[in-house]
């Protein structure tokens, strides 16, 4: 079983976004130190966020660390990203940072205001064809502008979403996919067989099989009290696991099972530095 951490980025109550950034490089490194096998960063437009896009953060991290797996999760490509400034970031990363960079797809959505403050130039391609173009950019298939530096390195892709609406487009393009369980707040959970079917098709067409994990949100506490507080307060996300660290890696553990997982990316949801910090040194132990 292989935990790792997805970080929103969200600022304490009484603090603010550059000591959420400083949190989130020393959360990062004590991960790796606990062996969690991957960092993941999102990218939201809210108020209460240290970052937008994660780029430069992606950075710190990567250079802060070592060993664990570091990565965007994921990129909006319907905003102002170009392919190619995308595709040049992620290629220089991935060439410092040989074998640790994760590239996180995703087909989140703005509102208009959001659209308009970010989008200086009409949006001209979907993030669907944006995701074929960054691939090729990395195949070398543009020989005119080609990525610098002029190395093989290259991150590891992947789709995140919340159904098995993307699973061929997956297949074809050779990717690594994460299912959320936490997004659908409005719908029911995702079917556990989508991963199983998805490596089925994956491998009888590509002949190995993708990295699959699922992405979870955890509350881990030692107070009952806090726990049953969490739980009645929590409205943006779907809660998936609650309790003290027993009781989270056992739920961990059978969900994993359910959806034919031996990865999952964990949403810490402690409220402040002290709590997410509680999960991180105990949940893995």
């Amino acid at each position: 079983m292989k935990l790792g951490i997805l970080d929103f980025g969200e600022v304490d109550v009484d603090s603010n976004g550059v000591e959420a950034i400083y949190n989130t490089i020393n959360n990062c490194q004590i991960s790796e130190r606990k062996g969690y096998s991957r960092y993941w960063l999102s990218e939201h437009y809210t108020n209460t966020i240290a970052w937008r896009n994660a780029d430069i953060i992606l950075t710190l991290l990567a250079g802060y660390t070592e060993r664990i797996k570091i990565g965007s999760a994921g990129v909006k490509l319907d905003l102002y990203k170009s392919s190619f400034d995308i595709a040049q970031n992620y290629k220089i990363l991935s060439s410092l940072f040989e074998n640790r960079i994760d590239l996180g797809f995703a087909k989140g959505f703005e509102t208009k205001e959001v659209m308009d403050v970010i989008c200086d130039a009409e949006v001209k391609l979907n993030s669907i064809e944006k995701i074929e173009k960054i691939i090729k950019m990395f195949n070398n298939e543009f020989r005119s502008v080609p990525l610098v530096p002029l190395t093989k390195s290259k991150p590891d892709f992947w789709m995140l979403g919340t159904s098995e609406s993307m699973v061929n487009f997956i297949i074809e393009n050779k990717l690594n996919f994460s299912l959320s369980l936490f997004h659908n707040t409005n719908s029911p959970i995702p079917d556990a067989e989508i991963i199983a079917d998805l490596k089925t098709k994956f491998f009888d067409k590509n002949g190995y099989y993708p990295q699959i994990n699922i992405a979870i949100s955890v509350f881990c506490h030692s107070s009952k009290k806090r726990i049953k507080k969490e739980i009645a307060n929590r409205k943006n996300v779907e809660l998936n696991v609650f309790g003290n660290p027993i009781e989270c890696r056992d739920k961990i553990k059978n969900l994993l099972e359910k959806y034919h997982s031996d990865e999952a990316i964990i949403l810490n949801l402690g409220e402040n530095q002290e709590e997410k910090l509680y999960l991180i040194e105990n949940l893995i132990e």
